[in-house]
């Protein structure tokens, strides 16, 4: 568990700010918040990430295919463009 006042120290917005985005994960499912006294504790619920990890594993070879055939388009457009 991590307090909200360590995990926010990694951003450059408000506390405030923090809590807000905090909120809506909260909300969502995805992190567990315990409060003891004046401390805010996180922790990410692993189990309410499942469903979409399968589904991005299911695409990623057909993400990972259309991605390199966008580079090697850039790439080629790029070197048109020098000759």
């Amino acid at each position: 568990m991590l307090r909200v006042g360590d995990l926010a120290e990694f951003f450059t917005m408000s506390l405030n700010g923090v809590s807000k985005h905090l909120k809506v994960l909260e909300e969502a499912g995805i992190v567990n918040r315990e409060i003891k006294g004046r401390e805010h504790f996180l922790s990410v619920n692993w189990k309410s990430l499942q469903v979409p990890y399968e589904w991005f594993h299911f695409y990623h070879h057909f993400w990972s295919a259309r991605l390199d055939a966008f580079v090697d388009y850039v790439k080629d457009v790029k070197e048109k463009e020098r000759k």
